[in-house]
């Protein structure tokens, strides 16, 4: 994979020769689609979850009134409840394996490249739970 990366950053110095930033290494090409496939699987996430519409250009389009409920689901703060009346009792669980950072960019906007991104990406699914 490694070598996959550094003949991108070979073919982007040859296709931009005068680009600004940083130069493009293979680590640097690497992170980049670290990030972008990140940001796939959050605006997937997003669009699976119940509760929450997506549009391409608004994203989540969270409201003040809403805002509440999208810093849970980016913090993977959880509210459930026993019981009922004088036996209620009310737990939250922070669930730190199931936080959502890659979420926080698509409160009110969208991911231009999520189309593009979701071809390059396997048709089959992967995982523990799969079968």
């Amino acid at each position: 994979r490694k070598a996959t990366f550094n003949e991108a950053a070979t073919l982007l110095k040859k296709k931009f020769p005068k680009a600004l930033g940083a130069e493009k290494t293979g680590d640097v090409c690497r992170s980049k689609w670290m990030a972008l496939k990140a940001a796939y699987h959050a605006v997937v996430d997003i669009k699976n979850m119940a509760g929450f519409t997506w549009s391409d250009d608004q994203g989540v389009g969270v409201t003040l009134k809403h805002n509440d409920v999208w810093e849970r689901y980016l913090k993977a703060i959880f509210f459930f409840t026993i019981g009922s009346g004088v036996f209620q009792l009310t737990f939250k669980l922070v669930h730190s394996s199931q936080w959502h950072p890659a979420a926080r960019p698509f409160k009110n906007k969208g991911f231009k490249h999520f189309h593009t991104i979701e071809q390059m990406m396997p048709k089959i699914s992967k995982g523990t739970h799969v079968f």
